[in-house]
């Protein structure tokens, strides 16, 4: 074989691991942001549990309606706890639109001709920002709903999100 044609078939090879390598790495992350897409689909943007409406919150409205009725909160109680979650899911609204626009930069910067790694890592570090006021808006609603029971409702209302917890983890090792 002569020295061109070992060179050519080198390139070659050089080529196709190159596009394998490259396939490989697009589809990794696209499969990551999927998967990521949908952790925020299934847990953020629908609220607290896997119920209602993508964006409008119905899952935070019925999960903290239900655990207050087990709580055997009152009618004062659960207006007091609606309307936490109604301005909590109000401050959130922007937050679900950054992440929003947050993931469709990523899927440009991945889609580029070249890939823009200090921009990637602008909005890595800006979904991080998000992700963190977010958990911060929804601590204090949190610690808002709590104070609407009294001790003893927050004990079985924690009781019976152990238990929730157990039953969920059970379910996770079966599948």
């Amino acid at each position: 074989m002569s020295e061109a044609t070992s060179h050519q078939a080198n390139e070659q090879t050089k080529s196709s691991r190159r596009r394998w390598l490259t396939g490989l790495t697009v589809g990794s992350l696209l499969a990551g942001l999927a998967a990521w897409g949908a952790h925020g689909w299934a847990h953020g943007e629908r609220g607290f549990c896997r119920m209602g409406w993508p964006g409008h919150g119905y899952g935070m409205f019925h999960g903290v309606e239900r655990v207050f009725e087990r709580a055997g909160a009152g009618e004062e109680q659960k207006a007091r706890a609606l309307e936490i979650i109604r301005v909590a899911a109000a401050d959130m609204k922007p937050l679900r639109e950054a992440r929003r626009q947050g993931r469709e930069a990523v899927l440009e910067i991945l889609a580029a001709d070249t890939i823009d790694r200090a921009r990637l890592e602008q909005e890595r570090v800006k979904m991080l920002t998000d992700a963190e006021e977010a958990s911060e808006r929804m601590t204090q609603a949190f610690a808002d709903l709590a104070e609407v029971l009294t001790p003893a409702q927050r004990k079985t209302v924690a009781e019976s999100l152990r238990r929730l917890r157990d039953v969920r983890e059970e379910w996770m090792k079966r599948t």
